[in-house]
């Protein structure tokens, strides 16, 4: 496999600990921000509704733009995200940068997969895509445990820090090592 697919798998990684992420925090952040669990809740609740309702737009939207550069800026709003999230001075701000960055989520997984089975022989494309979908389900094992870990041992803020450098990592990579690829 070539480093870029396992670069790609690193963004899924960073993206869904990022969105998962919240879930082992919520009774932090709720008691922090004086809110109760269910309405702490919908900083996963609207992230999910979020990309339902508007999924199929963003991809079509940006569907002609060069697939590295769309991942890299997926992967840019997604560090943002978590340093806005880890400075939030009230909830409505912490909701509002846990949503803005769901708007791309999906278009991070059209892009990475089909970007991914591209880079190789037709043959090795399912294994391709396989690669940069393991990092969805080892972040779902590790990732969110570790910024569970990460907000008992220091606060919730620095679980989104962990969250934002993992991203920034991903993002630098791809970046550095991932061939442009325009939409022909």
């Amino acid at each position: 496999m070539k480093k870029s697919i396992y670069i790609m798998a690193l963004g899924a990684f960073g993206i869904i600990t990022t969105e998962f992420g919240i879930i082992g925090i919520m009774p932090a952040i709720a008691k922090h921000f004086q809110v109760s669990i269910d309405t702490a809740g919908w900083l996963l609740s609207g992230f999910a509704l979020t990309i339902a309702l508007t999924g199929p737009f963003s991809v079509l939207l940006t569907s002609k733009i060069n697939r590295k550069w769309m991942m890299c800026l997926v992967l840019l709003t997604f560090v943002l995200s978590n340093i806005l999230s880890a400075v939030s001075p009230n909830f409505t701000v912490l909701i509002i940068a846990r949503i803005l960055p769901a708007f791309l989520h999906p278009v991070f997984w059209a892009v990475a997969t089909v970007a991914a089975a591209k880079q190789v022989e037709p043959k090795d494309a399912p294994k391709a895509v396989s690669v940069v979908l393991a990092g969805l389900s080892v972040a779902t094992v590790l990732g969110v445990p570790i910024t569970t870990y990460v907000a008992d041992l220091i606060n919730w803020q620095a679980s989104f820090v962990v969250s934002g450098v993992i991203n920034l990592i991903a993002f630098a990579a791809l970046l550095a090592f991932v061939p442009s690829m325009p939409v022909i």
